[in-house]
């Protein structure tokens, strides 16, 4: 068995998984950026201006999970917000990126909210952005996105007076919420992912809600509503032993 931590600092790519060796692991994943970048964004799509692109791909995945909108990516990089959003429709027909929106009933409202960029594979993330003890939460959060897509859940995030990292709709109605933190030892997270997950919950009328960390498990009850902390490799078992 893999240790935890695997899944999140080399992927899920299988030739990935079952190299032995850790600087040719990181090597295949450079690899696999450089063949995506080149051969499904540059090459299909004409581009000529390979630095624009190669900056912004670099940004946005070492920033995942984080909220972003086309005109701020834009001016970080000196872009134009039109072609930093030509740029992002590239990555996601190659499947590089996932774009996740904000949750609204109205359809206008979430296409004009800020937005949240995963990647397709943490292993992708951890080999071209920071140092993994510095990316473990964004990494953690990342896997969690790519399974519930892998799973065809339909992903959104929520964002009222505090944040909730996943929303899933099923049909009209939001039927779960989860929050993802590697750790609620701190009692500053801890308030923070606990408030997020709540307000959610309360939003959406739903009795129970799910906080996946990387080894801790709990149960709490406040105000009559069930709060389920579960270490990532539980949470990551078949549908039907989830829950």
């Amino acid at each position: 068995m893999l240790p935890r931590t695997a899944c999140l600092r080399y992927g899920a790519f299988p030739r990935v998984v079952l190299e032995d060796d850790r600087d040719l692991k990181q090597e295949i994943l450079k690899n696999y950026f450089q063949t995506i970048y080149l051969k499904d964004i540059i090459y299909p799509n004409n581009i000529r201006n390979n630095k624009d692109v190669f900056d912004l791909l670099y940004f946005v995945i070492s920033n995942t999970g984080q909220t972003f909108s086309y005109s701020s990516i834009g001016k970080t990089l000196g872009i134009a917000a039109e072609t930093v959003k030509e740029y992002i429709r590239y990555a996601e027909s190659s499947y590089l990126l996932y774009t996740l929106t904000k949750y609204d009933v109205s359809v206008k409202k979430q296409l004009a909210n800020p937005k949240k960029l995963y990647c397709l594979d943490t292993g992708l993330v951890n080999s071209i952005s920071f140092r993994f003890s510095e990316n473990r939460e964004r990494l953690l959060e990342n896997l969690v996105c790519t399974t519930l897509r892998r799973d065809n859940k339909e992903i959104y995030y929520h964002k009222g007076n505090y944040e909730c990292d996943f929303l899933i709709r099923d049909g009209l109605k939001i039927t779960e919420a989860l929050q993802v933190t590697v750790s609620l030892q701190d009692d500053a997270t801890r308030k923070r992912e606990i408030r997020g997950l709540l307000e959610a919950m309360k939003v959406h009328n739903l009795d129970e809600g799910v906080i996946i960390s990387e080894k801790e498990s709990d149960v709490l009850v406040i105000d009559d509503q069930t709060i389920r902390i579960k270490p990532v490799y539980e949470w990551l078992m078949p549908d039907a032993e989830r829950m």
